[in-house]
């Protein structure tokens, strides 16, 4: 984490209410003691306009030469905490400052700011908190305000400023419960995990004593026998299985375009990414934001890319599905396909391509396991009398 250095600042300074009177006063008293040939009335406006002047003045030098600089993480999750360190510092030779009001839209909101009622010169004053983002994107800077009415609240001097932030917020990872079961079904069976550890699939090395975690099916069992340990087949390990998640936002012809639920999908994204990390998956992301190129995740570890795209990742709407089915189809057979979308799920599913293997579908509110369709497959009858193979009967299998 590094410090956040002041940018733009801007002041101005604003006589106050008590400062409007003592104005008044002087002004008057200054008339009156003309018209009345007083001296002593006439030196009784003169000083409380001397004094509304220097004032003025002693306000306006007050915050100059101050800075502000704030110490955050580059990058947080959105609704994690974390902490933020505001500092503010006095880089005068020779003046102090004196009833400092700060005010910080970066804090949390019930703690804005601090109060400090000297300032020494080289001297700095912290505060540090912890606070949240709970919306997703990049903020390079937030706004915070400096302020004071030193000397006798005559006069409001304020300066405003945008201290660096530079805080990447990514979106806040969500599973549906109904996908997450699913997910947690496949691991209990073994459907996920042991494939990509260890795979009988690959070319044969040898043999190797038994491990845990290897499969029951790989055992060796002449090689058990002789050696009176468990000893397992090795094989070369294969291309490991990924998960390939494509994201759209095709909304059919007719149908109003509906921005509202896409931060949302980003989090369904980026709950899927993080139980990848977690299995060690390798990933593919396909999405339209992204103009439709595959991007490969095959650290499943190094999120930081994909997590960026996704927290500064816009919508971009789509009346066609050719370019969601292109995308569908260029996917290899062997990775398990997941479907991610901010449109409803009523209005796309019956658009995608049949494909050999089963995709899961999700939307803002449901999701659907959509298998391969059947109604294309012919009955045997059918498919002997269209070829017009005669059925065998008892006479015709071959003899022993």
């Amino acid at each position: 984490m590094a410090p956040r250095q002041k940018k733009q600042k801007h002041q101005t300074t604003r006589i106050a209410g008590r400062g409007a009177i003592l104005l008044a006063a002087g002004l008057t008293a200054v008339a009156t003691g003309i018209v009345t040939s007083d001296p002593i009335i006439t030196h009784f406006g003169l000083l409380f306009l001397v004094v509304t002047l220097l004032s003025y003045f002693v306000c306006r030098e007050n915050l100059r030469g101050l800075s502000i600089n704030r110490n955050a993480p580059d990058c947080v999750i959105a609704g994690d905490d974390f902490r933020i360190t505001v500092t503010l510092t006095n880089g005068r030779r020779w003046l102090d400052a004196f009833a400092l009001e700060l005010e910080d839209s970066a804090l949390p909101f019930w703690r804005k700011g601090m109060l400090v009622r000297q300032l020494r010169c080289g001297e700095s004053a912290d505060l540090s908190e912890t606070t949240r983002m709970v919306t997703r994107g990049d903020f390079p800077n937030k706004s915070c305000k400096l302020q004071s009415t030193f000397p006798f609240g005559l006069f409001r001097s304020e300066m405003r400023l945008r201290p660096r932030l530079g805080i990447l917020v990514f979106p806040r990872p969500e599973l549906p419960q109904r996908l997450k079961q699913q997910l947690e079904t496949q691991l209990f069976e073994g459907e996920n995990i042991a494939r990509y550890d260890r795979d009988s699939s690959g070319e044969f090395h040898g043999i190797r004593p038994f491990q845990p975690g290897d499969r029951c099916r790989s055992i060796h069992w002449p090689a058990t026998a002789r050696r009176r340990t468990l000893m397992v087949r090795e094989w070369d390990r294969p291309q490991p299985e990924k998960f390939s998640v494509v994201f759209h936002s095709f909304f059919p012809s007719g149908k109003p375009v509906l921005p509202e639920g896409f931060d949302h999908a980003m989090e369904l994204l980026s709950g899927l990414l993080f139980h990848c990390r977690d299995l060690q998956i390798p990933m593919q992301l396909i999405a339209s934001f992204a103009n439709w190129k595959p991007i490969d995740i095959p650290d499943p570890q190094e999120l930081h890319p994909v997590l960026a795209l996704l927290a500064r990742a816009q919508m971009r709407a789509d009346h066609s599905p050719l370019p969601l089915i292109d995308a569908i189809q260029g996917i290899p057979g062997h990775h398990r396909i997941y479907i991610i979308s901010n449109v409803p799920l009523k209005l796309w599913a019956n658009e995608l391509p049949d494909l050999p293997h089963p995709v899961v579908c999700l939307d803002n509110r449901e999701m659907r396991l959509r298998r391969p369709r059947l109604s294309h497959v012919r009955s045997v009858e059918t498919l002997k009398r269209d070829a017009h193979v005669p059925s065998p009967g008892p006479e015709s299998l071959p003899s022993p």
